[in-house]
């Protein structure tokens, strides 16, 4: 598997804004990319935030790098947020809590 985390910076007080536009717009996409295994949106403050994409190959860690740049270029750009790094990489470790009535 290979995880991506990119990071952003956004205007003061936009980060709740920003997340719900992800999740109705850019989730979506990302989903449907082949080998989707998880997305996550993690705030940073009121200024910064950070996403984690998991894929089951390279290929679609890339193709979700690709996606988001554009997503954010065309969505984002003129709301004042840029991308200020992108780190990528083989998952090599990943174990998951198992929650009792989690259905797993």
């Amino acid at each position: 598997m290979y995880m991506v985390i990119r990071r952003y910076g956004a205007k003061r007080g936009t980060i709740d804004e920003l997340a719900r536009d992800v999740q109705q717009n850019f989730l979506p996409i990302a989903s449907n990319i082949q080998g989707f295994v998880s997305y996550e949106f993690m705030s940073e403050g009121d200024d910064a935030f950070c996403t984690v994409s998991v894929f089951e190959s390279r290929e679609g860690a890339a193709e979700s790098t690709r996606r988001a740049a554009d997503y954010v270029r065309e969505r984002f750009a003129s709301r004042g947020v840029e991308r200020r790094d992108v780190i990528e990489g083989e998952l090599v470790l990943h174990r998951e809590a198992m929650f009792a009535g989690s259905g797993r």
